[in-house]
Protein backbone atom coordinates (compact mmCIF):
# COMPACT_ATOMS: atom_id res chain seq x y z
CA UNK A 1 0.00 0.00 0.00
CA UNK A 2 0.95 3.28 -1.03
CA UNK A 3 1.65 5.96 2.01
CA UNK A 4 -0.23 9.15 2.25
CA UNK A 5 3.07 10.86 1.22
CA UNK A 6 3.85 8.40 -1.77
CA UNK A 7 0.01 10.11 -2.91
CA UNK A 8 0.64 13.62 -2.28
CA UNK A 9 3.79 13.59 -4.19
CA UNK A 10 1.81 12.15 -7.22
CA UNK A 11 -0.42 14.97 -7.02
CA UNK A 12 2.25 17.84 -6.78
CA UNK A 13 4.81 16.92 -9.38
CA UNK A 14 2.01 15.84 -12.07
CA UNK A 15 -0.11 19.37 -11.58
CA UNK A 16 2.83 21.72 -13.03
CA UNK A 17 1.47 20.62 -16.67
CA UNK A 18 -0.78 23.64 -18.05
CA UNK A 19 -4.48 23.39 -19.14
CA UNK A 20 -6.26 24.98 -22.23
CA UNK A 21 -9.25 27.00 -22.22
CA UNK A 22 -11.09 23.44 -24.14
CA UNK A 23 -11.59 20.20 -22.09
CA UNK A 24 -14.53 17.45 -23.09
CA UNK A 25 -16.88 16.73 -20.87
CA UNK A 26 -16.68 13.15 -21.78
CA UNK A 27 -12.72 13.16 -20.17
CA UNK A 28 -14.09 14.62 -16.99
CA UNK A 29 -13.62 12.03 -13.77
CA UNK A 30 -14.93 14.51 -11.32
CA UNK A 31 -18.31 12.80 -9.73
CA UNK A 32 -19.79 9.75 -8.82
CA UNK A 33 -22.71 9.60 -11.55
CA UNK A 34 -23.55 11.44 -15.34
CA UNK A 35 -25.48 14.32 -13.02
CA UNK A 36 -22.86 15.11 -10.28
CA UNK A 37 -19.85 15.01 -13.21
CA UNK A 38 -22.40 17.13 -14.94
CA UNK A 39 -22.49 19.40 -11.91
CA UNK A 40 -18.95 19.57 -11.59
CA UNK A 41 -18.13 20.35 -14.74
CA UNK A 42 -20.10 22.95 -14.97
CA UNK A 43 -19.26 24.84 -11.59
CA UNK A 44 -15.66 24.60 -12.44
CA UNK A 45 -16.50 26.36 -15.82
CA UNK A 46 -18.35 28.96 -14.37
CA UNK A 47 -16.23 29.58 -10.95
CA UNK A 48 -14.83 32.80 -11.01
CA UNK A 49 -16.04 34.29 -14.03
CA UNK A 50 -14.41 31.47 -16.02
CA UNK A 51 -10.88 32.01 -14.46
CA UNK A 52 -10.86 28.73 -12.72
CA UNK A 53 -11.46 26.91 -15.98
CA UNK A 54 -7.73 26.99 -16.91
CA UNK A 55 -7.07 24.88 -14.10
CA UNK A 56 -9.66 22.19 -15.63
CA UNK A 57 -7.01 19.72 -16.65
CA UNK A 58 -5.37 19.51 -13.27
CA UNK A 59 -7.81 19.67 -11.21
CA UNK A 60 -9.56 16.64 -13.92
CA UNK A 61 -6.20 14.89 -12.85
CA UNK A 62 -6.66 14.79 -9.42
CA UNK A 63 -10.07 13.57 -9.70
CA UNK A 64 -8.46 10.68 -11.40
CA UNK A 65 -6.13 9.51 -9.23
CA UNK A 66 -8.92 9.73 -6.35
CA UNK A 67 -10.85 7.31 -7.99
CA UNK A 68 -8.54 4.97 -8.80
CA UNK A 69 -7.32 5.87 -4.88
CA UNK A 70 -10.54 4.21 -3.61
CA UNK A 71 -10.88 1.57 -6.21
CA UNK A 72 -7.37 0.32 -5.11
CA UNK A 73 -8.40 1.07 -1.35
CA UNK A 74 -6.14 2.28 -0.09
CA UNK A 75 -7.88 3.99 2.65
CA UNK A 76 -10.56 6.85 2.58
CA UNK A 77 -9.15 9.44 4.92
CA UNK A 78 -5.62 8.69 2.77
CA UNK A 79 -7.47 9.30 -0.42
CA UNK A 80 -9.00 12.54 0.85
CA UNK A 81 -6.92 14.22 2.25
CA UNK A 82 -4.25 13.56 -0.80
CA UNK A 83 -7.29 14.62 -3.37
CA UNK A 84 -7.44 17.86 -1.08
CA UNK A 85 -4.18 19.00 -0.94
CA UNK A 86 -3.68 17.55 -4.66
CA UNK A 87 -7.09 20.72 -5.46
CA UNK A 88 -5.12 23.08 -3.62
CA UNK A 89 -1.87 22.50 -5.02
CA UNK A 90 -4.18 22.43 -9.04
CA UNK A 91 -5.06 25.72 -9.17
CA UNK A 92 -2.58 27.86 -7.03
CA UNK A 93 -1.95 30.36 -6.57
CA UNK A 94 -5.41 30.77 -7.15
CA UNK A 95 -8.15 30.00 -4.55
CA UNK A 96 -11.53 28.66 -6.63
CA UNK A 97 -14.75 27.76 -4.89
CA UNK A 98 -15.34 25.02 -6.98
CA UNK A 99 -12.44 23.18 -5.63
CA UNK A 100 -13.00 23.91 -2.16
CA UNK A 101 -16.71 22.63 -2.37
CA UNK A 102 -15.20 19.20 -4.32
CA UNK A 103 -13.10 18.80 -1.39
CA UNK A 104 -16.13 19.27 1.20
CA UNK A 105 -18.50 17.14 -0.50
CA UNK A 106 -16.10 14.47 -0.53
CA UNK A 107 -15.10 14.52 3.09
CA UNK A 108 -18.49 14.38 4.15
CA UNK A 109 -19.90 12.64 1.85
CA UNK A 110 -17.40 9.70 0.41
CA UNK A 111 -18.07 6.84 2.41
CA UNK A 112 -20.88 5.45 0.06
CA UNK A 113 -18.34 6.22 -2.47
CA UNK A 114 -15.77 4.41 -0.83
CA UNK A 115 -17.65 1.39 -0.37
CA UNK A 116 -18.89 0.82 -3.32
CA UNK A 117 -15.30 1.19 -5.28
CA UNK A 118 -14.22 -1.86 -3.58
CA UNK A 119 -16.03 -3.64 -6.07
CA UNK A 120 -16.44 -1.19 -9.05
CA UNK A 121 -14.96 -2.55 -12.05
CA UNK A 122 -14.16 -0.58 -14.93
CA UNK A 123 -16.85 -0.12 -18.03
CA UNK A 124 -15.81 -2.21 -21.15
CA UNK A 125 -16.49 0.40 -23.18
CA UNK A 126 -13.88 2.74 -21.39
CA UNK A 127 -12.55 4.86 -23.90
CA UNK A 128 -8.87 4.81 -24.10
CA UNK A 129 -6.51 8.20 -25.14
CA UNK A 130 -3.07 7.88 -26.29
CA UNK A 131 -0.82 10.77 -26.22
CA UNK A 132 -0.08 12.15 -29.64
CA UNK A 133 3.86 11.35 -29.94
CA UNK A 134 4.00 8.92 -33.08
CA UNK A 135 5.59 5.15 -32.04
CA UNK A 136 4.17 4.41 -28.83
CA UNK A 137 0.52 3.86 -29.68
CA UNK A 138 1.23 0.26 -28.67
CA UNK A 139 3.02 0.59 -25.75
CA UNK A 140 0.60 2.74 -24.41
CA UNK A 141 -2.54 0.45 -25.27
CA UNK A 142 -0.63 -2.44 -23.71
CA UNK A 143 -0.21 -0.10 -19.98
CA UNK A 144 -3.65 0.47 -20.48
CA UNK A 145 -4.05 -3.53 -20.41
CA UNK A 146 -1.65 -4.46 -17.83
CA UNK A 147 -2.80 -1.68 -15.37
CA UNK A 148 -6.45 -2.19 -15.13
CA UNK A 149 -6.89 -0.42 -11.67
CA UNK A 150 -5.37 2.93 -13.01
CA UNK A 151 -7.06 3.17 -16.31
CA UNK A 152 -8.00 6.66 -15.49
CA UNK A 153 -4.52 7.98 -14.19
CA UNK A 154 -3.16 6.89 -17.42
CA UNK A 155 -5.99 8.45 -19.73
CA UNK A 156 -5.19 11.25 -17.47
CA UNK A 157 -1.40 11.63 -18.03
CA UNK A 158 -2.31 11.29 -21.84
CA UNK A 159 -4.53 14.16 -21.90
CA UNK A 160 -1.95 16.30 -19.79
CA UNK A 161 0.33 15.41 -22.27
CA UNK A 162 -1.56 16.06 -25.67
CA UNK A 163 -2.34 19.31 -24.11
CA UNK A 164 1.52 20.28 -22.83
CA UNK A 165 2.14 19.29 -27.04
CA UNK A 166 -0.49 21.01 -28.10
CA UNK A 167 0.89 24.32 -25.65
CA UNK A 168 4.37 23.64 -26.98
CA UNK A 169 5.86 23.48 -23.98
CA UNK A 170 9.03 21.72 -23.23
CA UNK A 171 9.69 17.82 -21.82
CA UNK A 172 6.30 16.57 -22.07
CA UNK A 173 7.72 13.04 -22.61
CA UNK A 174 9.72 12.98 -19.49
CA UNK A 175 6.59 14.54 -17.39
CA UNK A 176 4.86 11.93 -19.35
CA UNK A 177 7.17 9.20 -18.06
CA UNK A 178 6.69 10.33 -15.03
CA UNK A 179 2.89 10.29 -14.86
CA UNK A 180 2.52 6.89 -15.95
CA UNK A 181 5.61 5.41 -13.24
CA UNK A 182 3.41 7.33 -10.37
CA UNK A 183 0.40 5.52 -11.70
CA UNK A 184 2.40 2.60 -12.30
CA UNK A 185 3.33 2.82 -8.14
CA UNK A 186 -0.80 3.17 -7.35
CA UNK A 187 -1.91 0.05 -8.86
CA UNK A 188 1.89 -1.35 -7.16
CA UNK A 189 1.82 -4.70 -9.45
CA UNK A 190 4.58 -6.53 -11.08
CA UNK A 191 2.69 -6.96 -14.71
CA UNK A 192 2.33 -2.99 -14.55
CA UNK A 193 5.38 -1.90 -13.63
CA UNK A 194 6.85 -4.11 -16.49
CA UNK A 195 4.41 -2.23 -19.27
CA UNK A 196 5.52 1.10 -18.07
CA UNK A 197 9.09 0.08 -18.16
CA UNK A 198 8.10 -0.64 -22.49
CA UNK A 199 6.19 2.71 -22.56
CA UNK A 200 9.23 4.64 -20.61
CA UNK A 201 11.70 3.42 -22.79
CA UNK A 202 9.83 3.80 -25.91
CA UNK A 203 9.58 7.96 -24.19
CA UNK A 204 12.78 8.08 -23.94
CA UNK A 205 14.05 6.75 -27.85
CA UNK A 206 11.55 10.03 -28.63
CA UNK A 207 13.14 12.45 -26.42
CA UNK A 208 16.69 11.64 -27.20
CA UNK A 209 15.13 12.06 -31.03
CA UNK A 210 13.70 15.11 -30.23
CA UNK A 211 16.76 16.42 -28.81
CA UNK A 212 19.07 15.09 -31.13
CA UNK A 213 16.59 17.26 -33.63
CA UNK A 214 16.50 20.61 -31.59
CA UNK A 215 19.98 20.42 -31.49
CA UNK A 216 20.46 20.43 -34.98
CA UNK A 217 17.94 23.34 -35.50
CA UNK A 218 19.54 25.58 -33.20
CA UNK A 219 22.87 25.24 -35.13
CA UNK A 220 21.16 25.78 -38.49
CA UNK A 221 19.78 28.74 -36.72
CA UNK A 222 23.08 30.10 -35.86
CA UNK A 223 24.63 29.37 -38.57
CA UNK A 224 22.07 31.18 -40.67
CA UNK A 225 21.95 34.26 -38.54
CA UNK A 226 25.90 34.32 -39.04
CA UNK A 227 25.88 34.31 -42.89
CA UNK A 228 23.27 36.75 -42.71
CA UNK A 229 24.96 39.32 -40.73
CA UNK A 230 28.15 38.57 -42.95
CA UNK A 231 26.27 39.09 -46.10
CA UNK A 232 24.77 42.48 -44.78
CA UNK A 233 28.80 43.79 -43.50
CA UNK A 234 29.71 43.19 -47.02
CA UNK A 235 27.96 42.41 -49.83
CA UNK A 236 29.87 40.26 -52.65
CA UNK A 237 29.20 39.68 -56.30
CA UNK A 238 27.44 36.32 -56.70
CA UNK A 239 30.05 34.58 -60.05
CA UNK A 240 28.76 31.79 -61.24
CA UNK A 241 31.73 29.48 -59.69
CA UNK A 242 30.61 30.83 -56.12
CA UNK A 243 27.05 30.20 -57.54
CA UNK A 244 27.72 26.06 -58.16
CA UNK A 245 29.71 26.20 -54.73
CA UNK A 246 26.74 27.26 -53.00
CA UNK A 247 23.82 25.52 -54.06
CA UNK A 248 20.50 28.39 -53.30
CA UNK A 249 18.68 25.18 -52.30
CA UNK A 250 21.07 24.33 -49.43
CA UNK A 251 19.86 27.87 -48.26
CA UNK A 252 16.33 26.66 -47.78
CA UNK A 253 17.50 23.61 -45.69
CA UNK A 254 17.29 25.25 -42.40
CA UNK A 255 13.52 26.75 -42.49
CA UNK A 256 12.44 23.28 -43.86
CA UNK A 257 14.41 21.34 -41.14
CA UNK A 258 12.45 23.80 -38.47
CA UNK A 259 8.93 23.39 -40.51
CA UNK A 260 9.20 19.78 -40.54
CA UNK A 261 10.42 19.69 -36.66
CA UNK A 262 8.89 16.80 -34.28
Amino acid sequence: MLSSGTILTVALRITAVSSVTEFPFENWFCGTDTMTRMISYNSMMLDGGGSCWKYAARVNHCCAIHDNCYGLQLGRENCDQNFCDCLLRATAPDTCVATALKCLATIEGGEEAYLNSATYQEQLDFVKIVPNIDGIEKEFLLLYQECPLVMETIKSCSLLTNICINNEEENCEHRLSECVQQAADLQNSQQCREATHQAQQSLKSKTIHRTVIDTKSTKTIAEDETLATSTRASPRIITTEHHNQHDPSASSLGVSFLQNKV
